[in-house]
């Protein structure tokens, strides 16, 4: 039987991360260990000035700092 591993800061608590870049350009990084997700949002502006917005979900079913299993 495997020992159970306690869980890191990092897993233990939801976070979030936003970085501004070029001017109308922002990526925004949110950790939900929980719901097993990391979410990546990224807005910037077009052409025309008008705000576009595309965001990436990825599953996350393990710690990726201490590698404890999430579900």
């Amino acid at each position: 039987m495997a020992r159970r591993t306690k869980p890191c800061e990092f897993c233990e608590t939801e976070q979030w991360w936003s970085e501004e870049g070029s001017p109308g350009h922002q990526i925004h990084t949110e950790i939900y260990p929980e719901h097993n997700v990391i979410s990546f949002t990224s807005f910037a502006n077009n052409t025309l000035g008008e705000s576009e917005e595309m965001c990436s979900q990825i599953e996350m079913n393990y710690c990726p700092v201490c590698g404890r299993k999430l579900i």
